[in-house]
């Protein structure tokens, strides 16, 4: 199979999605862990530098634009709703669903209890992921699908 260029795009996008995790990760526990910064401080300086350097990733690697200002404010707008609706309603619409498949199948001990709590972690990270790209690709980087004209072979 060969890989089409949304499908390369596509991967891009993940692996900087990734990367982002990791920084995320890194950046909170240099703050938090290191300099004895708060965690509410901690949390919203990693997010926001996070989100800056994935913008400047996106643009770059991900989408091939320029960055400019007008596209960094969409950009935190959608990323922000992907965040705060989109996964925070996929995890209130199906914590209990999954919460309770898990417990009646697995138990209910800490450890499965961390395993359900993920499971819709992981499910509206899904959601978001999708919400992410489609956003980014046709709202935020204006990427349109090439139309061929009469005149174009």
């Amino acid at each position: 199979m060969r890989l089409t260029e949304n499908h390369k795009q596509f991967i891009r996008f993940c692996a900087v999605g990734f990367l982002n995790t990791i920084s995320d990760v890194v950046l909170y526990a240099f703050f938090h862990q290191l300099l004895n910064v708060s965690p509410l401080i901690s949390s919203t300086v990693s997010v926001f530098l996070v989100m800056s350097f994935s913008f400047m990733l996106n643009s770059w690697i991900v989408f091939k634009k320029p960055i400019d200002i007008k596209t960094y404010l969409k950009f935190l707008l959608v990323t922000a709703t992907g965040i705060i609706v989109i996964q925070g309603l996929v995890s209130q619409l199906l914590e209990p669903v999954v919460q309770g498949y898990a417990l009646e199948y697995f138990g209910e001990g800490q450890f499965e209890i961390f395993i359900a709590n993920s499971l819709t972690r992981i499910t509206g990270t899904v959601f978001s992921l999708t919400w992410n790209f489609i956003f980014y690709k046709f709202v935020v980087f204006g990427m349109r699908r090439k139309v061929k004209s009469d005149g174009d072979s």
